[in-house]
């Protein structure tokens, strides 16, 4: 009998110590996970905060795959992300002609390629519109975009890269093929394109028109999203003007 008792009392003691080693051991693991989860979550804040501060200075800075038709030194730089497949792209830019022509000392118009996935071939028409920019500038990226793909749905073409690089040629020279082949088939182009992509992403663009509004005045940045008459546009732009417009 005193046996039992103090086999029990052993095991009972022992059965505490591996308890409270077990406890000890699960609060350190959870203190871990705890501390594993938040460097996790921290990185991923600052990971994207830096991509966010990337992209927006990459909106409000001149950037070299930009293509800007205007008066660069205008008090208002639009950035506009338009798909040469969408239809309200193609309404917006009556309004830019109109706003280009009312305020030719005050405004200037950037604009970006931002591909819809319900438009697969824009890809390649994309391609062809930023190498007549690089090899003809940023009016003929208007002139091309305006008079040529708006009005082209390359869906409906057998080889659409081939088919944009032709209206490429048809609107340059025929002595620049091998150049806007050369172009259009580049990796560095790719890489352009999605640049522009991916720092509309991070900005929040989904859908064409996106346009931001940057003022000679202010850091910051207004944005907008779709197609608007003149008479929108104007009010913005005279809004724009004042000193208050993004405070």
């Amino acid at each position: 009998m005193r046996y039992n008792r103090f086999t029990m009392n052993f095991f009972l003691k022992n059965k505490l110590i591996f308890i409270f080693i077990i406890l000890i051991v699960t609060i350190g693991l959870l203190i871990l996970t705890i501390a594993l989860v938040n460097n996790h979550i921290k990185g991923t804040y600052y990971n994207e905060t830096f991509e966010r501060q990337y992209a927006e200075e990459t909106l409000l800075n001149e950037s070299l795959y930009d293509f800007t038709v205007g008066n660069p030194s205008g008090r208002i730089n639009l950035i506009i992300y338009a798909d040469t497949d969408c239809p309200f792209c193609q309404k917006f830019e009556a309004a830019i002609s109109e706003l280009l022509r009312d305020y030719p000392n005050d405004v200037s118009v950037t604009y970006r390629q931002y591909k819809l996935p319900t438009y697969p071939t824009s890809h390649y028409e994309h391609l062809a519109l930023e190498c007549i920019g690089i090899h003809k500038g940023s009016d003929a990226y208007r002139q091309f975009q305006n008079t040529v793909l708006y009005q082209t749905d390359l869906s409906d073409y057998p080889d659409p890269r081939q088919d944009a690089l032709d209206l490429a040629v048809d609107f340059a020279e025929e002595t620049e093929r091998g150049d806007l082949t050369k172009c259009i088939n580049s990796s560095e182009t790719e890489a352009r394109i999605k640049n522009k992509l991916d720092t509309a992403n991070i900005l929040g663009v989904r859908q064409t028109p996106t346009w931001f509004v940057i003022t000679d005045t202010s850091e910051g940045y207004k944005k907008y999203v779709g197609s608007v008459s003149y008479q929108k546009l104007k009010w913005t732009i005279n809004a724009s003007l004042s000193d208050n417009y993004l405070e």
